[in-house]
């Protein structure tokens, strides 16, 4: 089956009538039958076409030549031949009547053989196309195979990817934690009398929160804050110092992306002397006469000295 496969561009197939009618050359013919050495699929269609030709020639009547080719053969023939053939067949004259039948069925014969040779033709072209479309699909289907497996090891090599960062973005959260320790600590051996002061949100409900660290009697402070979120556009973090139905604005807290910010501050007097430390959300143009939206808070206890 392979290796008729593998003929199916190279059939004779303008020769395959001709051969079984024997009406090739010697050349042609040896050609014809060398292939149909190698090849089934043309072994039948020279078999079919063979059977119409014998039934072609049992179809046509017999009857003699027209007088001028048997005077040609007689003449070329010796006499004693001649002489013998002259007795033993009919009479010249009677082969000049027209039989209708005498060629009308060789000519339906003829045409019956012609269309089964252009469906057998038919056959071999549609045969050879199905065997290349065969094979075009296998091709398509190994190309397919070879793209999925290259889009599965690209899936792998993507989750192996993810899965590296997001150990770096532990990796980061952890060491901004760190330095946020290390900052406090730092603060903290600086100012060995330092006071933690923890602002709360007034809710009391929320992630955020924050620490005041007072140092040097309450001259001198510093705030830090964690989870935070980032304030709104054209919106900024306020902190202040209230007393007494006034406040002094501290200046403003800047938050990064993983919610931490710090403000130094060095009040004009003693943090002390104030009743509350507010964090607020304002607009970014400064002091307004209402204020924003409180964030975090705290009261600042009374020092134990006179004010």
């Amino acid at each position: 089956m392979l290796q008729n496969r593998s003929e199916n561009n190279s059939h004779p197939e303008e020769l395959l009538e001709g051969y079984a009618l024997d009406a090739l050359t010697e050349d042609e013919a040896s050609l014809v039958e060398a292939h149909l050495g190698i090849c089934a699929q043309c072994q039948g269609i020279v078999a079919r076409l063979q059977q119409a030709t014998a039934l072609l020639g049992l179809s046509v009547a017999q009857q003699a030549p027209p007088i001028h080719l048997g005077m040609q053969i007689l003449a070329s023939l010796p006499s004693s031949e001649v002489d013998s053939l002259i007795l033993q067949s009919p009479a010249i004259k009677n082969s000049r009547r027209i039989n209708t039948s005498a060629w009308a069925l060789p000519l339906a014969a003829a045409i019956v053989i012609g269309l089964f040779s252009v469906s057998l033709i038919m056959n071999l072209r549609v045969s050879g196309r199905v065997d290349q479309l065969t094979q075009d699909n296998s091709t398509v289907t190994a190309q397919l195979g070879q793209t999925t497996a290259q889009a599965q090891r690209l899936a792998q090599q993507n989750s192996a990817l993810a899965a590296r960062l997001d150990q770096a973005e532990i990796h980061d959260a952890e060491l901004v934690s760190t330095m946020h320790q290390m900052q406090v600590a730092s603060f903290m051996s600086v100012y060995s009398d330092t006071q933690p002061l923890i602002l709360e949100p007034p809710s009391g409900s929320g992630n955020s929160e924050g620490v005041l660290l007072i140092a040097e009697r309450g001259n001198r402070a510093v705030l830090m804050v964690a989870n935070m979120e980032q304030p709104p556009p054209l919106r900024t973090y306020n902190l202040w110092l209230a007393r007494r139905g006034s406040r002094i604005l501290m200046g403003q807290v800047q938050v990064d992306a993983s919610g931490w910010g710090t403000l130094s501050l060095t009040p004009p007097e003693p943090v002390f002397t104030f009743d509350w430390v507010n964090l607020t959300v304002d607009e970014q143009a400064g002091v307004s006469a209402n204020p924003g939206e409180m964030v975090l808070r705290s009261k600042i206890p009374a020092a134990d000295y006179p004010r």
